[in-house]
């Protein structure tokens, strides 16, 4: 399964792509790596270099570079609050999945 059709499908044609994804038979395993590892990384390696590389500009005008270490750690704590937020919202889903007239899985 390659996660950048995939993307490009439920943006494009999100009708299609969703009857594709309503047939697969994929585990929980199976989705956490091929999609949650790595789209959660994406903006985490964003925010590392962005602080690193170019800085912040803070509101009393100072623009501030945050060093290698720093901003390695800050990636690291937003990737895993990132897995945090999902693993919650799943929960929360599934809590509600009755009140909707689904069932929780």
């Amino acid at each position: 399964m390659d996660i950048f059709p995939r993307v490009r499908g439920i943006i494009l044609k999100p009708q299609i792509e969703w009857a594709k994804i309503k047939e697969e038979q994929i585990t929980v395993d199976g989705l956490l790596k091929s999609y949650l590892l790595i789209l959660a990384a994406i903006p985490s390696a964003a925010q590392f270099l962005g602080f690193w590389l170019i800085g912040a500009s803070l509101p009393s005008g100072v623009h501030l570079r945050i060093g290698f270490g720093s901003s390695l750690a800050r990636a690291v704590v937003s990737y895993v609050l990132s897995l945090a937020s999902v693993f919650i919202a799943a929960l929360v889903i599934e809590a509600l999945a009755p009140n909707f007239s689904s069932r929780p899985n």
